[in-house]
């Protein structure tokens, strides 16, 4: 047995599939597949229990991933110890974040840390799943690790606050509550919500305990993890859906994004390795991807306040906006914002 057999043993036992232990990697499934395949033949016996939900160790399994974590562990190990000898400027700043920073402010942070660290290069990966906190901060030698909730396990790192970044209610364009001020969270209970397909995903479980706290469980209608497809389900009237800002950088004009009456917001944070060595080109772009964060705003909402401002209303009656109604004192004191934007098409061609 190699060591890429068993670190593509131990993803499978962290995610549940070899699909998705295979993504984790970078590699194509039949590669991972084959791997465990010949981990499988080196054992003798199965290693792997396939079902038609996803993919779990056998008792054996579950044996030898614990002897893989130790030797894992002692080969990262020795990896950063080799790594505090290397001179930090002979490689790239490695940012590891997740797709809708790079879709928003991380390419302007990038630019920035550039000016502020002439010659600093950066490479950026991409991991939605911020789950592996630890191995991602001690094995994989990043410098900058970019997460859109805060991890849940205590980590030996500096976390540096980058954003709070608000959700809207994605509407059609059509519907009653499209001219409200505000659309006042418990008012969805009556609504089918289309929700990201991650059960694991940070922004699924903030929306679905916002509703639980709104006294409800929400009617799920269908789920993507696609900003995009997200839209279009909610414009063919499949279901609204509540979608943070940083996934709002095209906005579909056949939507409207109204404000919650209560503030739901995501925290984005990075966070770095507690003994990283000093580098100037990890210290400019930490420095940058903050200015960033806290600026941004997609192009279809910058009208609709200054930056960092609460989405909803500061005025009027914030307990219940019941969706398609407006108050009169409401209407009075906060004038509706309709923030509708181009069509995909539209934003593809500018």
């Amino acid at each position: 047995m190699d060591v890429l057999q068993l670190r593509v043993l131990r993803e499978v036992a962290r995610r549940g599939s070899i699909s998705a232990a295979a993504e984790a990697l970078d590699y194509t499934q039949p590669a991972a597949s084959r791997q465990l395949a010949a981990l499988e033949r080196t054992a003798g016996r199965p290693l792997l229990d396939r079902r038609a939900r996803g993919t779990r160790l056998t008792p054996l399994g579950e044996i030898l991933l614990r002897r893989a974590e130790a030797v894992l562990a002692e080969l990262d190990a020795a990896q950063a110890d080799l790594e505090r000898f290397e001179d930090p400027g002979e490689r790239p700043v490695r940012l590891v974040t997740f797709p809708t920073a790079v879709a928003s402010f991380v390419p302007s942070a990038i630019a920035d840390a550039r000016r502020r660290a002439p010659g600093a290069a950066v490479e950026v990966e991409l991991r939605a799943d911020a789950r592996d906190a630890t191995a991602a901060l001690h094995g994989d030698r990043l410098d900058v690790w970019l997460v859109n909730a805060a991890p849940r396990e205590r980590l030996d790192a500096h976390v540096h606050a980058v954003r709070r970044d608000p959700f809207w209610c994605c509407l059609p364009a059509g519907h009653p509550a499209a001219t409200a001020p505000f659309v006042a969270l418990r008012t969805l209970a009556r609504e089918r919500l289309v929700v990201t397909a991650d059960s694991l995903c940070a922004d699924r479980a903030l929306v679905l305990d916002a509703c639980a706290a709104a006294g409800f469980r929400p009617r799920i209608a269908a789920h993507s993890d696609d900003p995009a497809t997200t839209q279009g389900l909610v414009a063919a009237g499949v279901g609204v859906a509540l979608l943070p800002e940083m996934a709002l950088t095209a906005v579909r004009d056949d939507v409207v994004l109204r404000p919650l009456g209560e503030p739901l917001r995501r925290q984005v944070l990075a966070i770095v390795p507690r003994d990283a060595p000093p580098r100037p080109g990890r210290d400019a772009l930490l420095a940058a991807l903050r200015a960033a964060g806290a600026a941004w705003r997609p192009p279809a909402l910058r009208a609709a306040g200054p930056v960092g401002e609460d989405p909803a209303p500061a005025t009027g009656d914030r307990r219940e906006s019941p969706v398609g109604a407006q108050s009169a004192e409401g209407a009075s004191k906060m004038p509706p914002r309709s923030i509708r934007g181009r069509s995909p098409q539209s934003a593809s061609s500018r």
